[in-house]
């Protein structure tokens, strides 16, 4: 989990330019760990 954690913190900072981005990146990580 934690280690997860690591890989999806610089893929939020790469979406959260705009805050649909931030958002999406949120939605997208969820959508990775479903999986």
């Amino acid at each position: 989990m934690f280690i997860l954690n690591d890989i999806l913190k610089p893929l939020q900072n790469a979406f959260s330019s705009t805050n649909l981005g931030r958002e999406r990146a949120h939605w997208f990580s969820y959508a990775i760990l479903a999986f």
